[in-house]
């Protein structure tokens, strides 16, 4: 098993036993069933993401694209997978969207950090080349090992630390899914942010990168989900 997969499978099993724990007893195996759909939903949107991105290979390779050992996975992929499967296995047992949502939030912060790390040790998601002190040796595509921007070191830092200060602040997150629809505009920020620091390469739209323009999007949609959740209706 290489490192990517033992960290991402270890990031996974934490954030499971996390929500186990936080859950109410009667709890457990609603927000457990849910967890392993959102799971399952970003397994499947992660690697959907990268094939049609990269569909003139896969075209002439398409026995390769079940093959997700192989390598080949989009992070904004796997979450807008998780979030539909979220929303449609809310939908069809019938429990509220931001409850739920808030009671997942552990297993999206610690994949986020531990597929920041598992990034780090693969090389993907690799920052620019640089001299400052701040480099850290980092390896890309090729396995060139050079002194680089440690972005994954920084989005794994800047993931752990939104965490804290949200779950923190529940006390004043009142709304159901507040608390979730915040960090995903955080974090949604957060790899927006970095992608101007990135190296690896991928196609450029309009002068950004294009899963830069995904985490926009994303972050956008976060924060009308956010909005949409204050906005109470009038009594009838």
């Amino acid at each position: 098993m290489n490192s990517f997969s033992l960290l991402l499978g270890l990031g996974t099993a934490i954030g499971l036993l996390w929500v186990a724990y936080q859950a109410p007893k009667k709890n457990v195996e609603a927000a457990l069933h849910h967890s392993l759909v959102v799971l399952f939903g970003a397994l499947l949107g992660g690697r959907l993401v990268f094939v049609a991105v990269n569909w003139p290979y896969y075209q002439e390779q398409v026995l390769e694209i079940p093959m997700v050992w192989l390598g080949g996975f989009s992070g904004l992929g796997a979450l807008v997978g998780a979030l539909l499967a979220l929303r449609l296995s809310v939908w069809r047992n019938r429990q509220p969207w931001g409850k739920v949502a808030d009671a997942l939030l552990p297993l999206m912060v610690v994949i986020t950090v531990a597929a920041w790390l598992a990034c780090w040790s693969a090389g993907c998601f690799y920052g620019k080349p640089t001299d400052a002190w701040w480099g850290m040796p980092a390896r890309d595509d090729w396995g060139v090992v050079a002194s680089r921007l440690p972005v994954q070191l920084w989005g794994a830092i800047a993931s752990l630390v939104l965490f804290v200060a949200i779950d923190r602040s529940r006390n004043w997150l009142t709304a159901p899914g507040e608390a979730a629809h915040l960090a995903l505009f955080s974090l949604a920020l957060v790899v927006f942010g970095l992608s101007f620091l990135r190296a690896d390469p991928i196609q450029i739209w309009s002068g950004l990168r294009l899963d830069a323009w995904g985490w926009l999007g994303l972050a956008g949609f976060a924060f009308l989900l956010g909005l949409t959740g204050r906005i109470k209706p009038r009594p009838g």
